[in-house]
């Protein structure tokens, strides 16, 4: 019975189905007609060239390739390095929360009560402290938090793509296959925006699983010498990926089901490659008491007065309201029950009517809208990042064009890399004659495993559908039946059908009536805070004293607000340090603003306590990481590593 099970077709049709949806997804959303031209016009473009470009690169040497190589990881390693140096962006929500937290057990300050985050999220407690030790590492040879945090997403952000490079470079004799990977990688924002800005779990499950295939992709050809050196590196990186991200336990699924299926289809492959089955496996089974241990010396341990039950995260990938994602509402009703066993005896009542409510059919569209959000990249590259502290005036001109180009190129591109895969997964499923490579199969077993577990038991978001990154370009490699060459009958023909579909799109565009871009834009900010959601510390501000903090503005901005606290009684200002004029700031129930044209140049935020009484204010605190360029002065003393939570913004529609 099990010997005729065939694995690859089974989950190659899932695939296909997902991917399906993906590419549906990319098109449609963000839901905006003409953006949605945009990247079907590119879509389209790039499909055009392909055979020309194939037979352009099929001239290249294998040498001419390697230097391709080098080439390519210079320039964006170069690219990166002045994105860094000129336009580092505002970090916020989870990843700020666990840099700052990082930072302070770094410098030897083994306490979690600064806010209640982790206690909620406990799930983030060890990658603060692994981001600790590298932290600590760094101030240990006098080199700042900044340089070690972004130092290691360069590390593994690099490592990940010259691995995927790798990997497609192994798999096919295309040259073109390879270059336009490389050219993906460049040109895409996938290098230079969300992954470098922002160091966060994704990251390292993305890097662990471009390793994992790397490695067992190659692990048969391997002398002895090497297969110990990257035997111990996935065991290490799948243990570390596991204390980082717990969702990265679908790959142990996987290597049982394909190991499994191995066994009894294949015995012979199977043997060689159960050294590294059993190391991954062992890399998930080390997690467990390395996390203990790292946990008890850090001074960590879960509160069940904060903790929300496992079945939460569940609940809201049920949602309608917020199509699967995090639910703001679901997450307020849970903060008023007081222990985790009241909020687990709730939630054993909202689920079940939940599901009731949906019906088959809803539960069916949930998973169907869940899947699309999942693969779709429109907003991926601007996630946790609330736009750059303080741009240049030569980009900020460009910045909302350059913002919507790149958005589109990377869901052309992603569009055109899903419809790869899925000519791939047909021909997988017309391979009936040969079993196909073991890494192929693995690939596409979590590749779907993941789209299963976040499509069908967990919350959702399309950050979370990046993992399949390396997986899917290395099911693009798969061999399909070589393409006739073009002939001046194939070749007029897809001059006229890209012609036309072009025409279409066009018109489309041109009837549509919104704007391409309409969003609004940060001039200038520092958006990094702990959050009074998560009951974090304020800082006290006494009677009739006052916190400045300087801005600069490199172009005009046309709203700007402060966060200050609730029912904080404070007053604020907006001084332009050159014309010495005040624009003051209206309050708000956690904040301080002013609609008004400001123009460019150097401001002072002035937040003063005219009360009788000390006031609270929300400041955000580090201790070397520099969150704005300029310090805060408080009590006559400057703070060069806290900062206020502000941001000017500006409109802008094209």
């Amino acid at each position: 019975m099990l010997r005729k099970i065939n694995l690859t077709n089974f989950f190659a049709v899932l695939l296909i189905g997902g991917l399906g949806l993906g590419i549906l997804s990319n098109v449609i959303f963000p839901q905006n007609p003409k953006l949605s031209c945009l990247v079907l016009a590119i879509a389209a473009g790039l499909w055009f060239i392909k055979p020309y470009f194939k037979k352009w690169t099929d001239r290249f040497s294998p040498q001419t390739i390697k230097w391709a190589f080098v080439g390519t990881m210079g320039i964006i390693l170069l690219v990166q390095l002045l994105i860094l140096h000129f336009l580092p962006a505002t970090v916020y929500h989870d990843p700020y929360r666990v840099l700052n937290q990082a930072e302070l057990l770094s410098r030897g300050h083994l306490t979690w009560t600064h806010s209640i985050y982790f206690y909620r999220s406990p799930h983030n407690a060890p990658l603060a402290i692994l981001l600790s030790y590298w932290i600590k590492l760094f101030a240990m040879i006098h080199l700042s938090t900044f340089v070690a945090v972004h130092f290691l997403s360069i590390l593994l952000l690099d490592g990940l793509i010259a691995l995927i490079i790798s990997l497609v470079r192994q798999y096919t004799t295309r040259n073109y296959s390879v270059l336009a990977t490389m050219l993906f990688f460049i040109f895409s924002s996938f290098a230079y925006t969300y992954y470098l800005q922002v160091f966060y779990s994704d990251l390292p499950i993305l890097f662990t699983l471009a390793l994992v295939f790397f490695v067992v992709a190659r692990w048969t050809h391997l002398s002895t010498l090497k297969k110990i050196v990257l035997g111990a590196a996935i065991f290490l990186a799948v243990m570390l990926g596991q204390i980082v991200k717990p969702n990265l336990i679908v790959l142990a699924v996987a290597i049982v089901l394909v190991g499994g299926w191995l066994l009894i289809r294949q015995r012979k492959q199977f043997v060689k490659l159960l050294v590294p089955f059993v190391l991954m496996l062992g890399g998930f089974a080390a997690s467990v008491p390395v996390t203990h241990v790292m946990e008890q010396t850090s001074h960590f341990s879960e509160s069940t007065k904060y903790e929300i039950p496992t079945t939460h995260w569940i609940e809201m990938g049920y949602n309608p309201n917020t199509y699967g994602r995090i639910s703001g509402a679901d997450v307020k009703k849970l903060d008023a029950l007081p222990t985790k066993a009241a909020r687990q005896a709730y939630l054993n009542k909202a689920f079940p009517a939940r599901l009731k409510k949906l019906g088959i059919v809803g539960i069916v569209k949930q998973w169907a809208v869940k899947l699309g959000i999942l693969l779709n990249v429109g907003n991926v590259q601007a996630a946790y990042t609330g736009g750059f502290i303080q741009a240049p005036a030569s980009y900020q001109k460009i910045a909302a064009p350059v913002k919507t180009l790149s958005s589109a190129l990377m869901r052309a591109s992603i569009i055109l890399l899903y419809v790869e895969v899925l000519l791939s997964s047909v021909a997988l499923i017309r391979r009936q004659a040969t079993l196909p490579n073991t890494a192929f199969v693995l690939a596409l077993v979590t590749a779907v495993g993941y789209l299963a577990f976040h499509t069908l038991l967990w919350e959702t978001e399309s950050r979370y559908g990046q993992a399949l990154i390396p997986m899917l370009f290395l099911l693009s490699t798969v061999k399909r039946p070589a393409i006739k060459s073009l002939t001046p009958k194939t070749t007029r023909f897809r001059v006229f059908s890209t012609v036309a579909f072009l025409a279409v799109v066009a018109a489309a565009y041109i009837t549509s009536p919104l704007t391409l871009i309409d969003n609004i834009q940060l001039v200038s900010g520092q958006l990094g805070q702990l959050s009074i959601q998560y009951k974090a510390l304020l800082t006290a501000v006494k009677p009739h004293q006052a916190v400045t903090q300087e801005l600069q503005l490199n172009h005009s901005a046309s709203r700007f607000i402060v966060s200050t606290a609730p029912k904080a009684h404070l007053t604020g200002q907006l001084i332009n340090l050159k014309t010495k004029h005040a624009y003051q700031l209206t309050a708000g129930p956690k904040s301080l603003l002013v609609h008004h044209v400001l123009a460019k140049g150097k401001y002072l935020i002035k937040i003063s306590n005219n009360t009788t009484k000390t006031q609270k204010l929300q400041i955000s605190r580090m201790y070397d990481y520099k969150l704005a360029p300029y310090p805060v002065k408080l009590n006559n003393q400057l703070h060069p590593s806290w900062s206020l939570i502000y941001q000017a913004t500006r409109a802008v529609k094209i």
